[in-house]
């Protein structure tokens, strides 16, 4: 799901079938670029969209864009790749509900 913050009010939501890319995945290595590399890669989603559905969005409130945040940067930036690893491989084995997350990646 998409919200216009700024401008014209409008929700998006798309449906579909998402898989998983992890950073050794060809799929993965065809999309990196679009995305930062100065932390340690994450796992992709990569949705087959199957129903597009929009609204009014008429009660999302408004907000301003200020900066990008420097605190992932500043924190990847003072690890090894080693130590991003490790703190994924102890931190990010399960999800907030609990449940088991992908298998570590190296």
């Amino acid at each position: 799901m998409f919200v216009a913050l700024t401008g014209q009010p409008k929700i998006l939501r798309l449906h579909g079938e998402g898989s998983v890319l992890l950073p050794n995945d060809e799929q993965y290595k065809l999309h990196a670029h679009l995305f930062s590399s100065e932390c340690a890669p994450r796992s992709m989603i990569l949705v087959r969209v199957t129903r597009i559905q929009d609204s009014c969005g008429y009660g999302v409130p408004t907000y301003d864009y200020q900066a990008e945040r420097e605190t992932l940067a500043r924190w990847a930036g003072s690890k090894t790749p080693e130590e991003q690893n490790n703190y994924i491989r102890e931190k990010n084995s399960v999800s907030i509900d609990g449940l088991p997350a992908l298998d570590h990646y190296d």
